[in-house]
C-alpha cells in the first residue's frame, strides 16, 4: 500500500500533550550532534518528544541512554494525540515547494533503542489517520533494539478516516525494523454493529470500506522486519495482525506474535493481508504462497486465530519450545526459557543466568547457537565483516540488513558437522545482495542450500538491484505431451547492467543446491561481476539452472570453473543456466554431468546475449531439444576462441559445440565431442539460425544418429541443418558457414552439412590426416600466429590459451 497522507489537524489536551511543536520545542538532548558517530542521546521524555519537534531532525541518528516511561498517571506524564514521532503530516501549501519536505513527511534517519524499553506509551488519536511511536517511517530510515512494554493505542471517535497504526510504526515505508518488540493493545474504532443474519460477502464489505491497518508491530509495512515479536491484542475493521495489519509489500523474518486478534475483515494471527509480489519469495515461499514471511509464527491459541496471511501457526506449547526455533538456530539474537516462555531477545537477558518469572528459571540458550555479530569488522569496504567459522557464515542469510555490506573469508570452512538444514541463501526477493564477498581463496566445503520449492538459489540467492523478470516473455512448449512455457525470442536487446556487487576468490566443495527455478551452485540469480570462483558438487532444479549462477542479469564473469553434477527441465547448463541480458564470460570452464530436457549446455543451457570467450566445457551433457557441448541454445550472443570435449545425447537440435546455434556469431571455436541425436544432428551443431555466422571452427565428433529420416537430410558431419541466409553473394552459396571443417573418419558422415552436400569451400568434412595439417587451415585464412596453434601431424588444431606442450599432446581426447 502506498501511503496517502491527509491533512493532519492540533488537538490539545488536559494533560501535558507532546506534539511536533510547542511543548517540547527547545528541549536539548543530552549529548551528540546527530550524526551516526555521534548519535543524539536520549534520556528523558522530554527528549524523546522533542525529535518530532522539528522536521530537521527526523533524518537524523539518536541513541536512548535510559528506560523512559510515559505514564499519563505519573507526574509530567502525558497521553499523546497522535504519533510522538514523524506522524507523516501533509506540509501546509505554502510548504509544499519547501526542501524539508521529504524529512517532514516521514522519519528517515535512525533510532538505536540500545536494549531500553519506552514504558507506557498512550495514545487517544481521535481523528487522526495512524497511530504509533513512529507514525511514518521512511526508506532509509532504521528502529532496532527497542522494546515497547504496556502500549495502549486506540482511536475511540468513528469518521470517515480509516486508521492505521501499530505499537511501533503505524506506516513503515520501505525502512527497517530490527529486534524490537511491543507489548499492550492497539485498538481501532468500533465501527460496526453488525444485524443478525448478516452474511461472509457483506462483512467483507464492510471491512473493505473502513479499511483500518492494525498490527501489534506495524500497521502498514512494505520495508524490513527482521526479529522482532509483538505480544499486543489487537482489533479493528479491516487488515488486522497479530504482528503487521498489511503486510502486502513488505518482508518479514524469524519473528512471531501472541496477542489476542478481533476484529472484522482481513483477520491474522501474524499478519492480516499480505498480497503476492510479482516474483516468488526465496528460502521456501512458494510462488503461490500468499505472504512474504519468513520463519516467523504465530500463538494460535492466544490470538484465537488459526489464519494468517503470512507464517506458521502454533499452539502455546509449541510457541514455548524451543524445536520450534530450531529455523532461527543462526540469528544469533534469541534466548528461550524452554518450556516456560516465548522467546526474547538477547538484549533484553542482561546475563545468562538472569532469573525470569516465579518459577526463579533460567534462561536457556535453546536459540543461541549461532554468533551475535561476526568475527570482526564494521562491514565497510576498508573494513569488512570478517568470516571465520561457519556459524558466522550462516549468520550472514539470517541478517539481510546486512546484504549491502562487505565481508572477507579467513579460513576454509567445514559444514560437514553443522546443522545446516535451516540455511538461508544469502540474499532474498527485494533484499539482494548487493554488498561484496572476498572468500581470499578459501572454500566452504560440505554445505547445502535447499529449498525447493524457491526462486533464486544459491549459496548466495539473488545478487544485485535488478529486475528479476526483465525480457522473460513466455512461450509454450511440449515435453511429452505435457505443455510447458519459457522466455519468447529477443526482440530489442537491452543496455547492459552495470553491478557493485562482486564475489571473488571463493571456491564451493562438495555443495548441494536445490531449488525451483534460477539454481545455481554460487548464485541462484544475480547481477554482480563474479571472479576466480570454482563450484564443486549438485544442483538441481526445474527452471534456469546452472553449476556456478542460474541466471545472471549483467556484469563479468571471469576465471571461473565447475565440476558439477546439474539437473533439471529446461535452461541448464555446466556453468550458466541462461544469459537474457548483456553478461561477459570469459576464461570459465565447466565440466561434469549436465541433464536436462530443453535447452541443456555443457557450459551454457541458454545463451540469449552475452560474450563468451576462452571457455571450455568438458561435460556429458544429456537432453532433448537443443542440447550441446558447450552450448544448448545461442540464440544471438558472440562466442570466440572457445572449445568442448566430452559427450552429449539429444533428440532434436543435437550439436557437439551448440544444439541450436540461431543467430549466433561463432568465431574460432572447436569441438571434440561424442554427438548421438535423432533429427537435426551435426558434429559441430545441430541447427544453424538464418542470420547466424560461424567462421573458422570444426568438429572431430563421433556420430550417432537415431530413426534418420531419409526424406529429410539433417545429420552432417559439422552441422544437421543450416537455415538459407538471404543475403548471399552473386556465385556464394546462400549459408552462413565458412571456412569450416569436421574429421569425416571420425564422424563416419559423409558430408559435412546435412542439408547442403556440395559446399565444401563453406564446410569441409575431410579424413584425420588432413585435420591433423596446418596447411588445410592455414589455406582457409585461419590465424596460428595469435589464435591457433598445431602439433604437426600429431593433433587438431587447439587454440593457443590452451598452452599445449607438442611434447606431451595427445590424439584421443584432446586433455583441455
Amino acid at each position: 500500500m502506498s501511503a496517502t497522507f491527509a491533512t493532519s489537524k492540533w488537538f490539545g489536551g488536559v494533560m501535558a500533550t507532546c506534539l511536533l511543536a510547542g511543548v517540547c520545542a527547545g528541549v536539548e538532548f543530552a549529548s551528540g550532534t546527530g550524526e551516526p558517530n555521534d548519535p543524539y542521546q536520549i534520556a528523558t521524555a522530554e527528549q524523546l518528544c522533542s525529535i518530532g519537534s522539528d522536521p530537521n531532525l527526523l533524518n537524523k541518528h539518536f541513541v536512548l541512554t535510559a528506560d523512559i516511561d510515559l505514564d499519563p498517571n505519573l507526574p509530567g506524564g502525558r497521553v499523546f494525540s497522535r504519533s510522538p514521532i514523524a506522524p507523516g503530516e501533509e506540509p501546509s501549501p505554502t510548504r509544499r515547494n519547501d526542501p524539508s519536505i521529504a524529512i517532514y513527511a516521514g522519519f528517515g534517519g535512525v533510532f538505536d533503542g540500545d536494549g531500553h524499553i519506552i514504558w507506557n506509551l498512550v495514545i487517544h488519536a481521535e481523528n487522526e489517520p495512524r497511530a504509533g511511536l513512529f507514525g511514518y517511517v521512511c526508506s532509509g530510515g532504521q528502529i532496532r533494539d527497542l522494546g515497547l512494554e504496556g502500549v495502549s493505542i486506540q482511536r475511540p471517535s468513528v469518521d470517515t478516516l480509516a486508521f492505521t497504526a501499530g505499537g511501533l510504526v503505524a506506516i513503515n515505508e520501505g525502512g527497517t525494523i530490527l529486534r524490537c518488540y511491543a507489548n499492550g493493545a492497539v485498538a481501532g474504532p468500533e465501527r460496526i454493529a453488525l444485524p443478525d443474519g448478516i452474511d461472509k460477502d457483506q462483512i467483507m464489505a464492510l471491512a473493505v470500506a473502513s479499511d483500518d491497518e492494525i498490527g501489534g508491530l506495524i500497521g502498514v509495512n512494505s520495508g524490513l522486519v527482521n526479529m522482532c515479536y509483538s505480544i499486543v491484542d489487537v482489533s479493528g475493521t479491516g487488515a488486522i495482525g497479530g504482528l503487521i495489519g498489511d503486510n502486502s509489500l513488505g518482508l518479514v523474518y524469524f519473528s512471531f506474535s501472541a496477542g489476542r486478534v478481533r476484529g472484522i475483515g482481513w483477520l491474522g494471527g501474524l499478519v492480516g493481508r499480505s498480497e503476492s509480489s510479482t516474483f516468488s519469495r526465496a528460502a521456501g515461499i512458494t510462488q503461490d504462497d500468499p505472504g512474504t514471511a519468513i520463519r516467523c509464527f504465530w500463538d494460535v491459541q492466544t490470538s484465537g486465530i488459526l489464519d494468517s496471511a503470512a507464517g506458521e501457526g502454533r499452539s502455546t506449547v509449541e510457541m514455548m519450545s524451543g524445536w520450534t526455533y530450531l529455523p532461527w538456530t543462526h540469528t544469533g539474537v534469541w534466548w528461550l526459557y524452554d518450556g516456560h516462555s516465548y522467546p526474547h531477545l538477547r538484549w533484553e537477558v542482561r546475563t545468562t543466568t538472569a532469573t525470569r518469572g516465579s518459577s526463579g528459571g533460567t534462561w536457556h540458550g535453546w536459540i543461541d547457537r549461532g554468533q551475535l555479530g561476526y568475527g570482526g569488522g564494521s562491514g565497510d569496504p576498508n573494513d569488512p565483516y570478517r568470516i571465520e567459522t561457519a556459524e558466522q557464515f550462516l549468520t550472514i542469510g539470517c541478517h539481510p540488513e546486512d546484504f549491502d555490506k562487505s565481508f572477507v573469508l579467513l579460513a576454509d570452512l567445514d559444514f560437514n558437522s553443522m546443522d545446516h538444514s535451516q540455511a538461508l541463501p544469502i540474499g532474498f526477493d527485494r533484499v539482494p545482495f548487493n554488498g561484496r564477498f572476498d572468500g581470499q581463496s578459501h572454500c566452504l566445503s560440505n554445505l547445502t542450500i535447499s529449498h525447493p520449492r524457491a526462486l533464486g538459489v544459491g549459496v548466495f540467492g539473488l545478487v544485485g538491484d535488478a529486475s528479476v523478470l526483465s525480457y522473460n516473455d513466455e512461450i509454450e512448449y511440449e515435453i511429452g505431451g505435457v505443455s510447458h512455457a519459457t522466455r519468447s525470442s529477443a526482440g530489442a536487446v537491452p543496455p547492459a547492467p552495470t553491478s557493485e556487487s562482486v564475489i571473488k576468490d571463493l571456491h564451493l566443495r562438495n555443495v548441494s543446491v536445490v531449488g525451483r527455478q534460477y539454481v545455481g551452485g554460487l548464485i541462484g540469480l544475480g547481477l554482480a561481476d563474479v571472479v576466480d570462483c570454482s563450484v564443486n558438487g549438485r544442483v538441481a532444479g526445474m527452471a534456469t539452472v546452472g553449476g556456478l549462477v542460474g541466471r545472471p542479469l549483467g556484469g563479468a564473469i571471469a576465471n571461473c570453473c565447475t565440476e558439477v553434477q546439474v539437473g533439471g527441465e529446461y535452461d541448464v547448463g555446466g556453468l550458466l543456466g541462461m544469459t537474457d541480458l548483456p553478461v561477459n564470460v570469459s576464461d570459465c570452464q565447466g565440466s561434469g554431468i549436465v541433464t536436462g530436457q530443453l535447452c541443456t549446455g555443457g557450459l551454457i543451457g541458454y545463451a540469449l546475449r552475452g560474450a563468451i570467450c576462452r571457455c571450455a566445457a568438458r561435460a556429458d551433457v544429456s537432453g532433448r531439444y537443443s542440447t550441446g557441448g558447450l552450448l544448448g541454445s545461442a540464440w544471438e550472443p558472440t562466442v570466440t576462441v572457445s572449445c568442448c570435449l566430452g559427450a552429449v545425447t539429444g533428440e532434436v537440435s543435437v550439436g557437439g559445440f551448440v544444439g541450436a546455434a540461431g543467430n549466433a556469431t561463432i568465431r574460432d571455436c572447436y569441438c571434440r565431442v561424442d554427438v548421438t541425436g535423432g533429427e537435426y544432428t551435426g558434429g559441430f551443431a545441430g541447427t544453424v539460425g538464418r542470420l547466424g555466422d560461424i567462421d573458422r571452427c570444426y568438429a572431430a565428433s563421433p556420430l550417432t544418429v537415431s530413426d534418420p529420416d531419409p526424406k529429410l537430410p539433417s545429420a552432417g558431419g559439422f552441422a544437421g541443418y543450416v537455415n538459407e541466409t538471404g543475403f548471399a553473394k552473386v556465385d556464394e552459396p546462400p549459408i552462413n558457414v565458412a571456412a569450416c571443417f569436421c574429421d569425416v573418419d571420425v564422424s563416419g558422415v559423409a558430408e559435412a552439412l546435412g542439408n547442403w552436400p556440395s559446399v565444401p569451400d563453406n564446410a569441409a568434412s575431410l579424413p584425420t590426416a588432413e585435420m591433423q595439417t596446418a596447411a588445410t587451415f592455414l589455406d582457409a585464412g585461419w590465424d596460428f600466429e595469435n589464435t591457433w596453434t598445431i602439433c604437426e601431424g600429431m593433433d587438431y588444431p587447439r587454440l593457443r590459451w590452451e598452452d599445449v606442450d607438442c611434447d606431451s599432446a595427445t590424439t584421443d581426447d584432446g586433455q583441455l
